[in-house]
């Protein structure tokens, strides 16, 4: 789980359609220890991995939706101000890995303890079906809160994954504030 820190510009066009285009930013750190066979050797000997990685993430959304809410429910007085929109998501993501791997022999008189630690960048593009709930508290200003559901088509739906340290899958969670120019 990760906070998610971005500004985003929204266009309401007219019948129901709207656009919005974000940048977000998001960090996580994966730290992970596993216990190997060293099929070089024998399958009794054990080798130790520790795992640390850090990943800062930039996306670019692009996301098109349209306001299911229908006319009858906006008679009401709460629901006048209320949208609904679904749509669907394009987000172009660069991230940036820094790794640090440390490989350790079962027998440390023998084996040396080996480090590998670097760091790599990687593009992705995944895409996301959006759900917004926008609230208009004035004539100029609302807030809204968005939930988006991505995958990145190239790789999980791949029969082979190759990609051992990017996601394959996000859920996420946005509320903001606006301002209607």
């Amino acid at each position: 789980m990760t906070w998610e820190n971005g500004f985003f510009l929204r266009y309401d066009a007219k019948k129901r359609f709207a656009m919005e285009f974000s940048f977000n930013h998001y960090y996580y750190h994966n730290d992970r220890s596993e216990n190997l066979t060293d099929p070089n050797v024998n399958d009794d000997w054990q080798t130790d991995y520790v795992y640390d990685e850090y990943v800062n993430n930039y996306e670019l959304e692009m996301n098109f939706q349209y306001d299911v809410l229908c006319n009858h429910l906006k008679s009401c007085s709460f629901f006048k101000h209320l949208e609904a929109n679904i749509g669907l998501a394009l987000i172009p993501t660069l991230s940036y890995t820094r790794f640090d791997h440390v490989f350790e022999g079962g027998d440390i008189e023998f084996i040396p303890l080996t480090h590998r630690s670097g760091n790599y960048k990687s593009f992705n593009v995944y895409t996301a079906l959006s759900q917004t709930l926008k609230y208009n508290i004035s004539s100029k200003i609302y807030i809204s809160a968005k939930g988006n559901f991505s995958i990145d088509p190239f790789t999980v739906f791949s029969r082979y994954n190759n990609d051992e340290f990017g996601r394959l899958a996000r859920v996420s969670f946005q509320i903001g504030a606006g301002y209607n120019f």
